[in-house]
């Protein structure tokens, strides 16, 4: 998993990591990620797992429903385990790791 950059803003991040897809769809189904309390997950978490999903749906159900077992670990995965992302996403790693 690479380290990406958490300080992306989560809309930007949908738009470019997803550019043919819905935005507000997209949103949507972020909005209804299920948590173990009912709270909507924070937006680092939601962040986290669309930068996973390098722009695939699939995956970022997948990240999603890590997520609702243990956001720790999706935080992690994202932003502190580094390693070689998709090429496609290497625009999205912090800036000292390009």
């Amino acid at each position: 998993m690479p380290n990406y950059d958490e300080s992306l803003p989560l809309d930007d991040a949908i738009r470019r990591v997803f550019p043919r897809a819905d935005p507000k769809g997209i949103r949507q189904l972020l909005e209804r990620a299920p948590r173990p309390d009912g709270n909507p997950q924070p937006a680092r978490v939601l962040l986290a797992a669309v930068l996973l999903s390098a722009g695939d749906l699939d995956q970022l159900q997948h990240y999603l429903r890590e997520a609702a077992l243990d956001f720790r670990d999706v935080l992690y995965w994202a932003f502190y385990y580094d390693d070689e992302p998709p090429a496609h996403m290497r625009d999205f790693l912090r800036a000292d790791l390009r």
